[in-house]
């Protein structure tokens, strides 16, 4: 009897070892499945610097003054000036803004560097002029010509239009990575004189041919048309055009209109340079 019931204690035993087994093989069956999962890695890096921008320009006064040198005062040689102490030509209290006569002088300097740029850029120079100072003379042959007191200069470049044409000459509508503006740095002086008692004068004629220029050397008759232009701005009114004859053509200055004549001077020099070449999205 205790035999049997010793096979029945040790035949529990091995059912429950046998449960226990099963119980376990079942969990770590059911953990690994409840914890599988697809799984595929990858992996990248990367790195950049800011881009160089390497362009240099710069416009820079020659003189004192505005840009271009125009001042209220003028030193005794013409240029400008910060103070009226010492001044050969000072505009006085009532006027406003700067004054120019005969002997000022003044002009600034455009600077380009040769440096470069890792983008595609553009660049845009402009030398433009809405006013100038001037007087419409017309012969007794009909030719009509504009006398400008203010001559422009660039080395040996003269006169508006041309400094004008080889600054505006100087843009580029694309410069790729690498490109220079120039190849070296470059300097442009750009000068601007009314000459005090000027040897000689030129009449541009109005047709457009530089070839019918008129060219005056005769102190007297530059003179006069200085001291019309200076009148002028003072209010004077003429009766009748003052005159004045070369050879056998009488020269008449028109002076009955303000469309015939003006006493104002404006220029501007503009350099830029931008990056281009990138399309916004939806543009």
């Amino acid at each position: 009897m205790t035999n049997q019931n010793n096979d029945k204690s040790k035949n529990g035993k091995r059912i429950a070892l046998i449960l226990v087994a099963l119980l376990l093989i079942a969990a770590i069956a059911f953990g690994a499945y409840t914890y599988s999962k697809y799984v595929e890695n990858a992996s990248g890096t990367g790195g950049a610097s800011v881009a160089q921008w390497g362009f240099d320009v710069s416009i820079t006064p020659a003189t004192t003054g505005d840009s271009f040198g125009f001042s209220d005062d003028y030193s005794s040689n013409g240029e400008a000036q910060d103070s009226e102490t010492g001044a050969v030509i000072s505009a006085y209290s009532t006027t406003e803004g700067n004054v120019v006569a005969p002997g000022a002088n003044g002009g600034l300097t455009l600077s380009i560097g040769d440096g470069t740029a890792e983008v595609q850029a553009k660049f845009t120079a402009s030398l433009t002029r809405s006013d100038s100072i001037y007087l419409t003379i017309t012969g007794s042959d009909s030719t009509t010509y504009r006398f400008y007191p203010i001559v422009y200069t660039m080395g040996e470049t003269t006169g508006f239009d041309n400094v004008a044409n080889v600054i505006n000459n100087l843009s580029k509508d694309s410069i790729t990575p690498g490109q220079k503006i120039v190849e070296t740095d470059t300097t442009y002086n750009i000068e601007w004189e009314w000459a005090f008692e000027a040897a000689s004068i030129t009449l541009e004629n109005q047709a457009d041919d530089p070839a019918a220029d008129l060219t005056i050397n005769d102190r007297d008759i530059i003179d006069q048309l200085d001291t019309i232009l200076g009148k002028l701005a003072a209010g004077t009114t003429y009766a009748t055009n003052p005159e004045f004859k070369i050879g056998k053509v009488t020269y008449a200055v028109d002076v009955d209109s303000n469309d015939t004549y003006s006493l104002t001077e404006t220029v501007v020099l503009t350099a830029r340079v931008e990056q281009t070449g990138i399309t916004a999205s939806g543009d």
